[in-house]
């Protein structure tokens, strides 16, 4: 990695959003800073207060700290796939869709998860089953069609169950517990990103209590490896994981207040 590149990244970095924020909340701290005037209690508030700030986003833009809160969460769990022993069922907890006209898709988190339920399915050879709905934004039967044509997208053929009117992993649970119950299976291999894993595992195991959950993630948010330079330049993909980082930190905190419940 050279100088040269090291420059570019950081002047790109700077140049667009959050790291011209960043940018410019640091300057008006060192200009309210070295002005002439005596200094006063409102000048030295307003400097502290914009280094503060650009500091907060700074620290909430790079990389590193979406390793540094993400990790814990991520790299307990395994990527490779689950052999269970019995008749089995995988689970993909879906992760949001896009619209064009009528038509639905899945983003790009979703199709992550979808894909890696479809490899899942295909090698053991038994139902696949999709959980999470948008209602008041999408019908049942809309979600139905997109994951029937993602799946042929895909080339999988076998036995496909759709739970399309859950908005919450609490309730791809609860409203998949039904589809469970159709196809009697002892072993359920939970699929999700790896950062909303270990919420999704609390949850399935409370749920269905008599089977045995399998993780298998999708893919994770944070940086593996050695930490180089690129992890301390904002960018804003991090300002979105980190985001979606403490969204699932907080969310286990307060689900852990929900009641069991099985069905």
């Amino acid at each position: 990695m050279t100088w040269t590149y090291i420059l570019y990244k950081t002047l790109g970095a700077l140049a667009t959003p959050p790291g011209i924020f960043i940018f410019l909340t640091f300057s008006g701290a060192l200009f309210f800073l070295k002005r002439k005037e005596p200094v006063g209690t409102r000048r030295l508030g307003a400097s502290f207060f914009l280094l503060f700030l650009s500091l907060s986003l700074y620290l909430f833009s790079i990389p590193w700290s979406v390793r540094a809160l993400l990790s814990p969460l991520e790299e307990s769990f395994s990527f490779d796939l689950p052999s269970p022993r019995g008749q089995s069922v995988v689970m993909v907890l879906s992760g949001g869709v896009w619209s064009s006209g009528d038509a639905l898709y899945m983003s790009a988190e979703t199709l992550q998860r979808f894909a890696a339920g479809v490899r899942a399915a295909d090698s053991l050879r038994c139902p696949l089953l999709f959980a999470g709905g948008y209602p008041g934004r999408a019908s049942e039967e809309q979600i139905l069609r997109m994951v029937q044509r993602t799946a042929r997208d895909l080339k999988f053929d076998g036995p496909l169950l759709v739970e399309g009117n859950s908005r919450t992993t609490w309730e791809n649970m609860k409203l998949s517990a039904p589809f469970l119950r159709t196809v009697q299976a002892e072993n359920i291999v939970l699929v999700t990103s790896a950062y909303h894993m270990h919420r999704s595992l609390d949850f399935a195991r409370r749920f269905f209590p008599g089977h045995s959950i399998h993780p298998y993630p999708s893919g994770r948010l944070s940086e593996a490896g050695p930490v180089d330079a690129m992890e301390f330049l904002p960018s804003s993909s991090s300002f979105q994981y980190l985001s979606a980082g403490i969204r699932e930190v907080v969310g286990l905190q307060v689900y852990r207040l929900f009641p069991a419940q099985g069905y």
